[in-house]
């Protein structure tokens, strides 16, 4: 292999998002566009995510609600909220148009979130990235399905 190659390849990073659940929600229109597994995110719980990046401080007294369950805040600004409910943690991240959703089963290291958050970011940073990611990830869950 050249050297080129190598150097080029080298620079790819690979990141394991860690996720035991993850969702894709619509801001705007309020939905559920992709879980895995099945989460039951609630009309009036994307709102009320919507509303927390809107207005941080709401969030940062009250906690989040998602899937039925009520997290603690731990932070949050108007791009991510870093919440948890005892063992497990939840990371959100929001551009104007979608909201990420990652769930964990442990608790997350500050520079392992700021990377989560970019990462996440990334995905849904434009309409057409994050359309391409769900349909990516529904096709791959298909498949495994089978």
């Amino acid at each position: 292999m050249p050297e080129d190659s190598r150097r080029n390849t080298a620079r790819i990073p690979v990141i394991d998002l860690g996720t035991n659940r993850m969702a894709f929600l619509d801001r705007r229109e309020g939905k559920v566009r992709f879980a895995f597994p099945q989460m039951t995110i609630t009309d009036d719980e994307i709102k009320a995510l919507a509303a927390d990046f809107d207005d941080p401080a709401r969030a940062r007294a009250n906690g989040i609600r998602v899937d039925g369950t009520r997290y603690s805040t731990l932070s949050v600004d108007t791009r991510s909220i870093h919440a948890r409910m005892g063992q497990e943690t939840i990371l959100a991240v929001a551009t104007q148009h979608w909201i990420i959703v990652g769930v964990y089963d442990k608790e997350l290291e500050p520079a392992r979130e700021t990377q989560l958050v970019e990462v996440l970011a990334g995905l849904i940073s434009d309409d057409t990235k994050a359309e391409r990611m769900i349909g990516l990830l529904s096709d791959l869950i298909d498949k495994k399905g089978r």
